[in-house]
């Protein structure tokens, strides 16, 4: 691929990215400026972060965008200051104020009230969310003045907890919780029932899955590491493209993707980052043919179950109750997720292609040779007739 195809489709950039995103930057705005700055071909985020929040957005690059399930099914942790006194049309700081109260709570009364918006807890999110309504975001209709009206939902919330009191007016709280939690629908809620009203004043997210704030990276300093690149790229573009030959354009594409995953360096996380402390297990040849293919892939040799044995933690049965494990190539690709039910390795989910098959000779060269392994660890050495 030359450069002119380059600049068209981007680069086959692959792994995640863990943006600290600004306040006042929707998410979506976040990602194309992302993918614009690495000139990436695919890019995508794991969970959506209001404009008013700030704090990790965790982006996939290429092939990562296949995991993005995996990492918005992890824990999130939030630093949140509920404002009291006020309700909101948004819940938060950005919208009207439509109610107030002169009340305010005791630390007593919010402390003791934390324990029923712990577990598992019926939450009814926002008016303004990102949610569809007939095939609509309620965001969208919420501001075209129609009437939204969410249904309450089940959210789990792991732990909320009071960090400080700042004000008469204002509570700091971390929280950690699921899939699916509203902080502005907690701030909202917790002032309805402490009889003073409140609303979100201030939110960051400072954990996602597995990423955590060690990993992010600022929008300013993504910036200033590909701009002066990119800037280059576009003057030589408006001057020399024309003349530059075909040739010459493929000498650059290498030049160009190196040039990009040296200046992100470790900022770029491997493609299986999403899939936490997922047991890892790894393939022979025709075994990766099987499960590529959705065939499943029977585990009934001592070689394999001593790498189920690895892949467990030291304990076959660790792997064997039906959970999911992250699938290896022998050369280190992530092939998807599986899992194994009753000795056999089934596909939930492929992250390649299906591949050729294999001929009955290579096959049978692949098992011939697993097998020759397994006769030599049991062959007990020659003995010293001497």
């Amino acid at each position: 691929m030359g450069l002119r195809q380059i600049r068209k489709h981007g680069l086959a950039l692959n792994g995640w990215l863990v943006l600290d995103k600004p306040v006042g930057l929707r998410s979506t705005v976040a990602v194309a400026r992302v993918q614009s700055l690495l000139r990436a071909r695919k890019c995508g985020h794991a969970g959506t972060l209001d404009p008013a929040a700030e704090g990790l957005l965790p982006l996939a690059l290429g092939s990562a965008t296949k995991t993005v399930s995996y990492a918005m099914d992890g824990t999130k942790v939030y630093d949140m200051v509920v404002r009291w006194g006020e309700r909101s049309t948004t819940d938060d700081s950005e919208g009207e104020v439509e109610a107030s109260s002169v009340a305010r709570p005791s630390r007593d009364a919010i402390e003791s009230l934390l324990p029923e918006f712990t577990g598992e807890i019926v939450q009814r999110p926002p008016r303004f969310s990102a949610l569809r309504v007939g095939g609509k975001r309620a965001y969208a209709l919420a501001r075209q003045g129609e009437e939204v009206c969410l249904q309450p939902r089940k959210v789990r919330i792991f732990c909320i907890r009071l960090v400080e009191v700042l004000d008469k007016d204002k509570a700091r709280f971390s929280v950690e919780a699921g899939k699916g939690a509203y902080m502005r629908a907690i701030a909202r809620d917790l002032g309805e029932r402490l009889g003073c009203f409140g609303r979100l004043q201030s939110l960051r997210r400072s954990k996602v899955g597995t990423f955590t704030e060690q990993h992010a990276v600022s929008l300013e300093k993504l910036e200033a590491l590909f701009d002066r690149r990119q800037a280059a790229s576009e003057a030589s573009e408006n001057s020399e493209v024309s003349e530059v030959s075909e040739d010459s354009e493929v000498s650059e594409v290498p030049l160009l993707y190196d040039e990009t995953l040296s200046r992100l360096g470790e900022l770029l996380l491997p493609v299986e980052s999403a899939l936490g402390a997922m047991p890892r297990l790894t393939l022979e040849p025709w075994e990766q043919q099987q499960f590529c293919r959705g065939l499943g892939v029977l585990f009934a040799q001592p070689e394999q179950q001593e790498r189920l044995a690895l892949a467990g933690g030291g304990s076959a049965s660790h792997c064997s109750s039906g959970d999911s494990m992250a699938v290896f190539s022998s050369n280190a690709r992530l092939l998807g997720v599986g899992s194994l039910l009753q000795g056999r390795l089934k596909a939930l989910r492929l992250f390649v292609a299906k591949p050729q098959a294999l001929s009955e000779s290579q096959r049978g060269k692949d098992r011939a040779r697993s097998s020759f392994k397994n006769v030599r660890k049991n062959v007990a050495p020659p003995q010293n007739s001497l």
